[in-house]
């Protein structure tokens, strides 16, 4: 059975952010030119960061141009 692809997923799949490293709860902001979303930040090995607290994941603001933006 294939995955269902919501709309976002799929733009953001466009765009070349994985939607598995994206919180569910944040701000998309989508214009005609970029792409601009939160993302977890991670390791060398690929896993995910914690805060110094050790209670929740480091984040990072990404800013991404459209595909067919030069």
């Amino acid at each position: 059975m294939a995955a269902f692809k919501t709309p976002l997923t799929e733009a953001l799949e466009a765009y070349g952010i994985d939607p598995l490293n994206t919180p569910q709860e944040t701000l998309v902001e989508h214009t005609k030119d970029y792409i601009s979303i939160d993302q977890f930040i991670r390791d060398d090995a690929g896993e995910t960061v914690l805060n110094d607290e050790g209670d929740d994941l480091l984040r990072t603001r990404v800013h991404r141009p459209h595909p067919w933006v030069k």
